[in-house]
């Protein structure tokens, strides 16, 4: 029999290695969820019991020491399997956590973003201090799309509608679908002066969209802008920005209003409405708004 001394300890290590195994396999079955990490608890079963079977052998050897490379060989090769299926598994859940956060932050109708990717987007500006503004974009009328030609119809409007608002916006830029009948523009490192060219960009896509055949009808937006200065908070910015598309609804189609000030513009070149601001300060240079 064999006196080496390393003997206890390997059998040490067999019983700690069947106490790992056992809590492994207990959270690999039957609770937890199937899928990556159910892979990663199994694999990780599956070596310490293969450590188990390891020590015991060389303890039960009566020839060989239990430090013996051939006792340790298969030991390492079985660890260097379960350390590759550990970190491909790994990796494979981590697409899997990206693909579903992409899916969470997506509208599924339209393929651009939703109104939580919108609003993580404008807390994080907010945070990092960028200069930033949200071009609020509001369908005028659009129920009667549905109305007169299904919600079939009104679907295949909304998916031009997006792919629209994705050609005017920049690479840098976020286009979101914030509502039934709403978009957003988060324009990167843009000042509220750059909005109205944006709008009126907005507003020629938009008349490219075709509704309803043969007689066709010219989609229209009111559009509202607000920018980092507008608000404190993510949620502030855009409810200041969709309160500036409705008051821009109120004066009619394709009309711009900003959520700082009174001031209405028409996005095909005509102005209306005051140049107030709506805090009551001074009047803003009308430079600003590229007018």
């Amino acid at each position: 029999a064999m006196t080496e001394p390393t003997e206890p300890i390997a059998a040490l290590a067999a019983i700690a290695a069947l106490l790992v195994a056992m809590f492994f396999l207990f959270r690999a079955l039957p609770w937890s969820r199937p899928g990556p990490w159910r892979r990663i608890w199994s694999l990780a079963a599956l070596a310490a019991l293969m450590f188990i079977l390891a020590e015991t052998g060389a303890v039960l050897d009566p020839y060989q020491p239990v430090g013996a490379l051939s006792h340790q060989l298969p030991l390492f090769a079985v660890i260097l399997a379960a350390t590759a299926g550990f970190v491909a598994t790994y990796f494979e859940a981590q697409r899997g956590a990206e693909r579903e956060r992409t899916l969470a932050l997506t509208d599924p109708l339209t393929g651009v973003r939703n109104r939580r990717a919108l609003q993580e987007r404008v807390a994080l500006a907010l945070e990092g201090g960028e200069h930033f503004t949200v071009l609020w974009v509001d369908l005028e009328d659009f129920h009667l799309v549905n109305d007169a030609h299904g919600s079939q119809a009104g679907d295949a409007v909304l998916q031009a509608v997006g792919q629209a608002m994705t050609r005017v916006g920049r690479s840098v830029d976020l286009v979101a679908r914030v509502g039934g009948d709403a978009f957003a523009l988060f324009l990167s490192a843009a000042e509220e002066s750059a909005v109205r060219p944006v709008a009126e960009r907005a507003s020629s896509e938009l008349a490219t969209v075709v509704v309803g055949r043969p007689q066709r009808r010219r989609l229209t937006a009111s559009f509202g802008a607000a920018g980092h200065a507008d608000g404190r908070t993510a949620h502030q910015i855009l409810e200041y920005a969709e309160s500036a598309a409705a008051r821009a609804s109120d004066a009619g189609d394709n009309h711009l209003a900003y959520a700082a000030e009174a001031v209405l513009v028409r996005v095909d070149g005509a102005t209306a409405g005051s140049a107030t601001t709506r805090a009551g300060g001074s009047k803003k240079k009308e430079a600003r708004y590229g007018r």
